[in-house]
């Protein structure tokens, strides 16, 4: 019966040990895989699985005429530190080697030499003398001589792959779209989901954009369309209006009035403007002799519907309208106008709006960015209108000033009073201008005042209130940003002589400016915040002047349609709103329709208007980059530049300043060119993103198109290199007798981590001397897919590489995933063999 040599080898080493060739006997010749020309061993490498049975199993074939071999099953060890031993034998029987039989039990006593053998769970079997075992765990001193761009992570336990500098990582892109996962919402084309849930396809801008980088230019070319407005229908309902109500209520949903378009006027305008809300009031007069009759139901305004989208409310909203009295021939036309325009309150006989939400203004409740359209019904002058008819009796102030606290010291931006939050509060400040400098000029007024600053926050987009009613002089008011830069301005805007500003405000941070008219200076009493925060009105004194009528118009951009049924009784008050508010045609004239006394032709006139301002009424065009408010970065800062570069086809006058095309008519194409940046955004490490829109915009304020944009900021990861390699040799000399060779067995490894995309390619040299090794072309596979352990006798052998030969190289070539921000950990691997004797 052949036996295996009588001894047995077995060493665990820990800690970088391992049994390996003697020190320096290395020979590192590089990381170059040569052949070693001439010799019938060289290989080359290989991936699949080697197969079985190099060595007798069972099941396994064998020769009749091959003798018995032993063979060891599992040690047992018992609780005094010896060992149960079982040998048997294994036979060929039919071909095929059998289990282990005729098993036979001795006890190993615990001896030195044997001990460290069954320390570690991957030890070969001490019962079999021949076994041996080298298990590698490698640590920093381990690296030098053996290793190339790898290092050891004492955090981790193993070694890994070095950092070779940070940079951005390439980012995943599933779809294959340009776009990377982290940035991508939809599948296929598009990247970013609207609201209804639809990807925007390719109507939008994305950028990769790393902190610090270059510009990124994109091409915007828009059409200008009027896509969205606001229609206000205001109805004179005194005594001799009874005609244009009925036709209002008969052809604002029935009818038509463009070839194709149904559903009456509200139809005919959504053809020309798709998204058009509607919203109805009614005016007649203060309801006190001699103006008005409060029996009669007079009323100087109501709003009977906020703008809506829903058709049937605002025909229900038409069909509330009823006939009054008025009892004078003018009427509150100019009070009705300066209410839908500011929300403001006039006194006991009309309450203050108070706050619609998500940025919507005026009484109606407007929307933001969208063109505001008054259609004003009315065969009358106006009191307090632009040719007198004033009322003979004045209300003072509205009562809804809160009380003002004294304050000194503010001259200027570096010591302005802070007034606190403007979204949350209504707050008053009293003073004296004329014990500060003059230190900051007005633009919309001749100011070399003395003046003072206010700064201020809001906290959440809100129409804030600035007055300075009831100031002894006459003021002049400025708001500026955060930066100091002019947002508006007003001269005489409140009552008498004193200013106001009522604008709609982004989160941030904003200062006001209280100057005079040329040199005037004096005491001064300053209101700011939201007065719906303490239950009042927008500050005024009532009835309201002519003026006062004409600048809210004006501050918010409304757009005024007047149909006049009175013939010329009151025309010239209409075509005085047209040129103060500056609604002309495209030809130049005054948005004014006169019409029969019995209001037919209303209809038709106001879907002529409307189309008519949708289509020919020139604007001038700019874009601008809006902050997203739900995050606390402004993200205009991504956007370096918007510049307007040309146009055509269709007319605009010009380009002004680089940024603006100058009244464009609509339906003109307009290019502008965009360039995106990082600046501001440092990167982390992970990906952000960030959304935000470019808005194109009618003269500076209604929003004619939102184009989507999602800006990535890609991580700045650790960088490794595509691989590096660790690796050991392995002399089996040291401990087989002259007369044996080893037969190699399983290579063992175990990884601390294997991220996604990384592996580790094993390489297998052997040769008959460790100065062959390096030049010997490798076995090699690639963990994963091929799991540990591995038979090493098996790939060599289906290499056409001799199982037997005394030396072996294991490499361990670890290799970064594809954008080479992760690298694979090993902590340790272990090789086993066995000495045979040779024939």
């Amino acid at each position: 019966m052949q036996r295996w040599q009588p001894w047995m080898f077995g060493l665990l080493l820990m800690g970088g040990c391992a049994i390996e060739a003697p020190p320096g006997a290395d020979q590192d010749q590089g990381e170059q895989d040569q052949g070693n020309e001439g010799d019938p061993r060289d290989v080359t490498p290989i991936d699949g699985d080697a197969g079985d049975c190099v060595r007798p199993a069972e099941g396994c074939a064998c020769d009749a005429d091959q003798p018995p071999v032993d063979c060891y099953l599992d040690p047992i060890e018992n609780p005094d530190g010896t060992l149960t031993c079982n040998a048997g034998t294994r036979y060929c029987r039919g071909g095929a080697w059998t289990g282990c039989e005729s098993v036979r039990s001795y006890e190993l006593r615990n001896a030195p030499g044997t001990a460290p053998l069954v320390t570690g769970p991957s030890s070969c079997n001490p019962c079999d003398p021949a076994c041996a075992v080298s298990r590698d765990v490698p640590s920093t001193r381990d690296l030098p001589g053996r290793s190339t761009d790898v290092e050891y992570d004492p955090g981790a336990g193993g070694i890994g792959l070095e950092v070779d500098g940070s940079g951005t990582a390439m980012l995943p892109d599933s779809d294959g779209d340009g776009i990377p996962d982290a940035a991508d919402d939809c599948v296929g084309p598009g990247a970013i989901r609207a609201a209804d849930g639809s990807c925007y396809g390719d109507t939008f801008f994305f950028h990769e954009l790393p902190y610090g980088g270059p510009a990124e230019i994109d091409p915007l070319d828009i059409r200008v369309q009027v896509r969205t407005a606001d229609v206000y229908f205001l109805m004179d309902t005194t005594g001799s209006m009874g005609g244009e109500i009925y036709n209002l209520q008969r052809d604002l949903t029935r009818g038509s009035f463009i070839s194709g378009c149904g559903g009456g006027i509200i139809g005919a305008i959504r053809c020309t403007i798709p998204d058009a809300w509607f919203g109805v009031g009614n005016h007649d007069d203060y309801p006190r002799s001699p103006y008005g009759s409060a029996g009669s139901g007079d009323v100087v305004y109501r709003n009977f519907q906020d703008i809506t989208s829903s058709v049937s409310a605002a025909q229900n909203a038409v069909n509330r309208l009823r006939l009054h009295y008025g009892m004078d021939g003018p009427e509150s036309q100019s009070q009705a106008l300066w209410a839908v325009a500011s929300g403001g309150g006039l006194g006991p006989y009309l309450g203050a709006r108070g706050s619609c939400g998500g940025g919507r203004w005026g009484y109606p409740c407007f929307r933001p960015g969208t063109i505001p359209i008054l259609i004003l019904f009315t065969d009358a002058p106006f009191h307090n209108g632009p040719y007198g008819y004033n009322y003979a009796f004045g209300g003072g102030g509205s009562g809804a000033l809160p009380s003002p606290r004294y304050v000194s010291g503010n001259d200027n931006r570096w010591s302005a009073r802070w007034t606190g939050d403007a979204a949350r509060t209504w707050t008053g400040w009293r003073g004296n201008t004329c014990i500060h400098r003059n230190d900051y000029g007005a633009p919309c007024a001749w100011d070399s005042s003395r003046d003072v600053v206010f700064r201020f926050t809001v906290s959440t987009r809100r129409a804030i209130t600035l007055t300075t009613e009831g100031s002894s002089f006459d003021t002049v008011l400025t708001l500026k940003d955060g930066g100091f830069r002019d947002v508006a301005c007003d001269d005489d805007g409140g009552p008498g002589t004193t200013s106001q500003i009522r604008r709609t405000l982004n989160p941030g941070t904003y200062y006001a400016v209280i100057g005079g008219y040329s040199t005037r200076c004096g005491n001064y009493r300053f209101s700011i915040g939201d007065p719906s925060t303490a239950g009042g009105g927008a500050p005024t004194g009532y009835p309201v002047t002519w003026g006062q009528a004409v600048t809210e118009l004006n501050r918010n951009g409304i757009r005024v349609i007047t149909v006049h049924s009175g013939g010329s009784y009151g025309r010239n008050d209409a075509n005085a709103l047209a040129d103060a508010t500056s609604s002309y045609s495209s030809s130049g004239s005054r948005y004014v329709f006169p019409i029969s006394s019995t209001g037919s032709g209303l209809g038709r006139s106001v879907v002529d208007a409307v189309v008519d301002l949708a289509n020919y009424n020139r604007m001038d065009i700019s874009a601008r980059a809006t902050d997203n408010a739900a995050t606390g970065l402004d993200e205009r800062g991504f956007v370096d530049s918007i510049t307007a570069v040309g146009w055509g086809p269709g007319s605009c006058a010009g380009i002004s300043g680089g940024r603006t095309f100058v009244q464009c008519l609509p339906g003109t194409n307009v290019d502008f060119r965009i360039a995106f940046r990082n600046d501001i955004v440092m990167p982390t490490s992970m990906p952000q993103v960030f959304d935000f829109f470019i808005e194109v915009v009618g003269d500076g304020t209604f929003v004619l198109d939102r184009i989507p944009v999602r800006i990535l900021v890609p991580p700045d990861r650790p960088l490794y290199p595509p691989e590096g390699r660790y690796w050991r040799d392995y002399d089996s000399t040291v401990h087989c007798a002259d007369n044996e060779r080893p037969d190699w067995g399983n290579l063992t490894w175990q990884t601390v981590s294997m991220p996604s995309g990384t592996s580790i390619r094993w390489e297998l040299r052997a040769a008959d001397s460790l100065a062959a090794l390096p030049g010997t072309t490798p076995v090699s596979f690639t963990a994963p897919p091929v799991t540990s352990p591995i038979d090493i006798a098996a790939r060599l052998s289906s290499a056409g590489v001799p199982n037997n030969l005394p030396y072996l190289r294991v490499t361990a070539v670890l290799r970064s995933n594809a954008d080479r921000s992760a690298t694979p950990v090993l902590r340790s691997f272990e090789t086993r063999f066995v000495c045979v004797p040779t024939e």
